[in-house]
């Protein structure tokens, strides 16, 4: 069981989510489970009026706003079914998925006031009657919350390595892909190049999937370890590739520029690194504040090692200092919508 504490921590990680079938003997035949556009969202929205209590097609919407990073739809939809199923046992897939959504969307839009309430029900539930789907999917988020909560690299990795372990037992290789991907990034924040195996492996197992969502997440991991490395033309090729998928995929966007900015950083191309550097600050939409304030950082550094804190930037120091600021201040006090 995972202990609520406000430890809150500067990270700038942004690690994805895992996105989980469901595997429930309700799973309705006339239902597309993943919603290929706008229009096939809309039936699915007017379909669930219907049909309230089917848990494929809550998944198949909880996923479709998940996938595309859209945090506030989640919870809109989420939790409300969360909160209404949590004393019926009959109904306690739907309880377990629907807490699994919303949680995520509660961790990535950094709302961590509102966890305890699903954390503490679903996690014990799942560790004995779920699925390996489910299992997967809680681990993943109880390794989210061990790092973006806590600061606890070692209980995330364990997190992560039970996630992968239940999904091995399915032949699911996008959610492996993923997982190796969230392991590599462990190892990509501690500055450790022995994630590079598990970034290789979660590119190779997307590949053989060709799902552009992983396809993203696993080429951007395998450029950043790679750039740790210092293998910077081998960086850049599998950057080309992200900018060739990544398009309908935001949440993706920053990380992807302050790579960019970063590698130009390093190389004192420092004209190249700023353009990237302002690109990244433009994602603010899309963005975790926790990833926010890395590129701030990131770029301070840059300036301060060219001396241009000196040189008319003290108000963009004063702005790295704010951000960081209210960072802290308000990851305890920005609640979701359900309490």
């Amino acid at each position: 069981m995972i202990r609520f504490r406000k430890a809150w921590k500067i990270l700038g990680i942004c690690l994805v989510l895992l996105v989980c079938s469901c595997s429930g003997k309700d799973k309705s035949k006339h239902i597309n489970y993943r919603l290929s556009g706008e229009n096939e969202l809309l039936e699915a929205l007017s379909a669930l009026k219907e049909a309230p209590d089917d848990v494929t097609l809550n998944i198949s919407i909880w996923y479709y706003f998940t996938e595309r990073g859209m945090w506030d739809s989640v919870i809109r939809y989420a939790a409300p079914v969360f909160h209404r199923t949590l004393f019926s046992p009959e109904k306690e897939q739907l309880m377990l998925y629907s807490g699994a959504y919303a949680s995520q969307a509660f961790i990535f839009s950094e709302r961590f006031d509102s966890l305890g309430t699903y954390l503490d029900r679903i996690i014990p539930i799942s560790e004995e009657k779920g699925d390996d789907f489910l299992r997967a999917m809680v681990n993943n988020i109880a390794g989210l919350y061990a790092i973006k909560i806590t600061g606890d690299y070692a209980e995330a990795l364990e997190r992560y390595k039970q996630a992968l372990q239940a999904v091995q037992n399915t032949r699911d290789t996008i959610n492996q892909s993923i997982l190796l991907g969230n392991i590599a990034s462990i190892y990509y924040h501690r500055r450790d190049t022995a994630g590079y195996r598990y970034a290789s492996e979660a590119y190779r197992l997307a590949r053989l999937s060709t799902d552009h969502y992983s396809m993203t997440y696993s080429a951007l991991q395998l450029s950043q370890m790679l750039y740790l490395k210092k293998e910077y033309a081998s960086a850049a090729a599998y950057m080309e590739e992200v900018a060739g998928i990544a398009t309908g995929y935001p949440q993706f966007h920053a990380q992807f520029h302050l790579l960019q900015a970063n590698m130009y950083a390093d190389r004192d191309d420092y004209a190249k690194a700023e353009d990237y550097y302002r690109k990244a600050l433009d994602t603010q939409e899309h963005t975790e504040p926790g990833v926010m304030a890395s590129i701030h950082l990131d770029y301070g550094k840059m300036l301060w090692k060219q001396g241009l804190y000196l040189k008319g930037h003290q108000p963009f120091f004063r702005n790295v200092l704010l951000q960081i600021h209210q960072l802290i201040q308000n990851r305890g006090s920005r609640g979701g919508p359900f309490r």
